[in-house]
């Protein structure tokens, strides 16, 4: 079936695997079945709904609601939101169950959630209590010594990153896995001592790599397997090779600049994989492994049976999922779930161990069968945070779902206009860029707040930074750099500064959101399109769209070309 997108007005399918899994998911309350209706907006639009509601990276200093302790946080000082420290927020000094209130059914289900969201305590951070030395990171566990990562699991020593995984000692990285010493990579998995390089694996000792396995000493290089001692491409002995990179100047900040835009020129030239899938089955998406039956999902491990999804991992029979893990199972329309999430529907923010929730937003430890509810922990049969009997819970719910349906609430995720962030400080503006009109045109939030630069002793111009990294001494620890194109100030931390001067790289010019944002961009469009292979003709879903002049090749016509 063929709809048209309410948000962008464009034609979407529903196809029959959709259907299918809406049946499956539809929750049977007080011996009712209550079909989920088909969706009203396509597949990206809903994701950008979700994303408005994420917050992972603009950070600002405000008071804890609770103590008074100054704190960072994703919510600015001027939100109305009562906010508590990671530890407030988990300790046992409050409870949100003294928040709970009746529904009225003489108003909209969302207009009552939205009130209970301004009431009930938000966290600061999202950073478990098993990381150490983390505290200017965010979405990160079990990590240590992390500066400005987001999105991460078991890091260390890991600096101005996104979607980071047991790695250590890597330094504006996108997407790194199991990597150490790497700088500058995006898409880099069990790789050691590299930079300036994407879509990389087992890779040692290199610079500017692009989609290159197993490979150790290469520079400048595309499409490689199993080499070594190689520069663009041509295979040297390993003494030449040695003579020849000493002559390449990667400490020097201009030399970098000339070099970074002639391997893009490089790297356009080359053939490019459609989409990077390894061990798939019936998948369409890109940096997707061990997977079946899956549509349009992206950054994916351990899937099966998953639609429009980014971010997951170990899930199974998920559809419009964002930020999953570890046992996510029969979840939509849900941003950041896991650890054994099981039926989670239309909700936000839910882990470890939940089931059965709907409508819920940050609720965590074992809470189960609930309905519209915020921060609670191991609860059980709560609406609206006011807690009933099992058979109480199943009436009233299926009372509150008759209303939503006659709303035209029901099958719906939060309206924009409640996110508690705004579009422009979410991820949303990441993968959506809009302006405020334009996000304003379809009720997102957008924030005017301005965080006060920070003060340092010393304010000087990315221009005016030395070219090596020998010629910068420890001064620059207290003054503040001016980023050449966005005209923001930023600071270098000590460990940074050592990093730097280890691996002999110059200070970076540009502010951490800048160079985060150059990453992403990439990365390719973000969203599949339809494409020909350029050898062959055969039709192939990517995420290089007509505009780019790349050679987009099929994998049977890539695989010629490598091997």
């Amino acid at each position: 079936m063929v709809k048209n997108c309410l948000h962008c007005q464009k034609d979407f399918e529903i196809t029959a695997v959709d259907r299918a899994f809406l049946q499956q998911i539809a929750p049977t309350i007080a011996g009712k079945l209550y079909p989920i209706p088909d969706p009203n907006l396509c597949p990206p639009c809903r994701e950008r709904r979700r994303f408005s509601f994420r917050n992972d990276r603009v950070l600002y200093l405000r008071k804890s609601s609770l103590s008074g302790k100054v704190m960072l946080s994703i919510y600015s000082p001027d939100k109305v939101y009562q906010v508590y420290d990671h530890d407030e927020w988990w300790g046992n000094g409050w409870d949100a169950l003294q928040f709970g209130k009746e529904f009225d059914f003489t108003r909209p289900f969302f207009e009552q959630f939205a009130e209970l969201q301004k009431a009930v305590p938000r966290m600061n951070l999202y950073v478990d209590s098993s990381c150490e030395n983390c505290n200017y990171s965010n979405q990160l566990v079990s990590s240590k010594n992390c500066y400005l990562i987001f999105s991460g699991a078991s890091d260390e020593d890991c600096y101005y990153g996104y979607r980071l995984m047991k790695s250590k000692n890597c330094v504006d990285c996108f997407m790194t896995v199991n990597s150490e010493l790497c700088y500058q990579c995006v898409d880099a998995t069990d790789c050691y001592n590299c930079a300036f390089s994407q879509n990389i694996v087992h890779c040692r000792d290199s610079r500017f790599l692009f989609d290159c396995q197993n490979c150790d000493n290469c520079l400048f290089s595309v499409n490689l397997r199993n080499k070594s001692y190689c520069i663009f491409n041509k295979q040297y002995s390993k003494e030449d090779f040695a003579q020849e990179k000493a002559k390449w100047q990667f400490g020097s900040y201009a030399a970098l600049q000339k070099m970074q835009a002639d391997f893009a020129s490089v790297v356009r030239g080359a053939p490019h994989l459609f989409a990077h899938l390894k061990q798939v089955e019936n998948v369409t998406g890109d940096n997707v492994h061990n997977a079946k039956d899956c549509t349009s999902v992206f950054n994916g491990s351990n899937l099966d049976h998953v639609s429009y999804t980014r971010f997951v991992q170990d899930a199974q029979n998920c559809m419009d999922v964002n930020f999953g893990c570890d046992q996510t199972i029969l979840n939509y329309e849900v941003c950041t779930t896991g650890v054994n999430a099981y039926n989670i529907l239309f909700c936000l923010d839910t882990w470890p161990n939940v089931s059965n929730l709907l409508y819920c937003d940050s609720c965590a430890n074992g809470t189960k069968d609930c309905f519209g509810c915020i921060g609670l922990k191991g609860k059980q049969y709560c609406i609206l945070n006011k807690q009933y009997t099992k058979e109480q819970y199943e009436l009233l719910v299926a009372k509150i779902i008759e209303h939503m349906i006659k709303e035209g609430e029901w099958g719906e995720f939060f309206p924009p206009k409640f996110a508690p962030v705004g579009y422009n400080e979410s991820l949303a503006a990441d993968y959506y860029p809009l302006t405020e009109a334009e996000a304003k045109k379809v009720d997102f939030v957008w924030s005017h707040y301005q965080a006060p630069e920070a003060a340092a002793t010393k304010e000087i111009s990315a221009q005016e930074l030395p070219d090596e990294i020998t010629a910068v001494d420890d001064t620059i620890l207290q003054t503040a750099i001016r980023c050449e194109s966005s005209g923001q100030l930023f600071r270098i931390t000590k460990q940074e500064l050592a990093f730097y001067r280890q691996n002999n790289f110059p200070l970076p010019r540009k502010h951490p959101t800048v160079r985060h944002l150059a990453r992403l961009d990439l990365r390719g469009e973000k969203h599949l399109l339809t494409r020909e292979c350029a050898q062959c003709g055969q039709v192939v879903k990517t995420v290089y769209t007509d505009n780019q002049a790349l050679q987009v090749y099929c994998e049977n016509c890539y695989l010629a070309q490598v091997y």
